[in-house]
This record gives structure tokens, C-alpha cells and sequence, in this order.
């Protein structure tokens, strides 16, 4: 018996891969790149202070956004080569961040 075909909600690609959680949208390599362009750890992270990074409205718009839609996770239908391609760019921009803070201390300044 066959697996019923349906498409991937990121790239519209037939898949039969089952329900899996992920995010709303996969990580995009331009807006990433973009936000390489300025200090990384000024836009994300517990350091970020965009006040201090002269965004224009239309990028910070486009930050707030994509924000939104990392981090809205749910059960989704994603094809394998989405799935492997969002993991390559996850270890390529978000490998070394670290997740979780425990107790307002930063981790890197354990350490130090």
C-alpha cells in the first residue's frame, strides 16, 4: 500500500513525509546574509539593541517578521529536501548561538 502524496508547505513539492514540528517558515540565506551585514548579535540574541543599529523601517519590519515566523512552531508538512536544507542553513547561522539562558547570565561570560 502506498503513502497518499501531498505537498510540502514550504516548497509545494509532493512528499509523503508524515507531520513533523518546524517553523512557519524555513531560515532564508538572503535575510540571513542581510543580517550578517550588521552585527549579528545586535539583532538576535540577548544582546540586541536595535536603537543603536540605524535600521531602516523596512528591514526592521522584515526582522520583526521573519522573527515571528521562526518562532511560530507547529506540526507541518515538509518535503525531505526542505528539511535538509533549512538543517544545513540552522548549523551554517544558528549552531553556535546559545538557546537558553539560565538565570540572566549569559554563557559565553561563565567562563570569562
Amino acid at each position: 500500500m502506498s503513502k497518499k502524496k501531498i505537498y510540502c508547505e514550504w516548497c509545494g513539492k509532493k512528499t509523503s513525509n508524515e507531520p513533523t514540528q518546524v517553523a512557519e517558515t524555513p531560515i532564508l540565506e538572503e535575510l540571513e546574509q542581510e543580517i550578517n551585514s550588521y552585527d549579528r548579535d545586535k539583532i538576535w540574541g540577548i544582546h540586541s539593541d536595535w536603537s543603536n543599529l540605524n535600521l531602516n523601517s523596512t528591514f526592521e519590519a522584515k526582522l520583526m517578521l521573519y522573527d515571528e515566523l521562526l518562532n511560530r512552531i507547529e506540526l507541518r508538512i515538509i518535503c525531505k529536501s526542505c528539511l535538509q536544507h533549512d538543517e544545513m542553513l540552522y548549523e551554517k547561522y544558528y549552531e553556535k548561538e546559545y538557546l537558553f539562558i539560565e538565570d540572566n547570565i549569559d554563557p559565553k561570560d561563565k567562563f570569562n
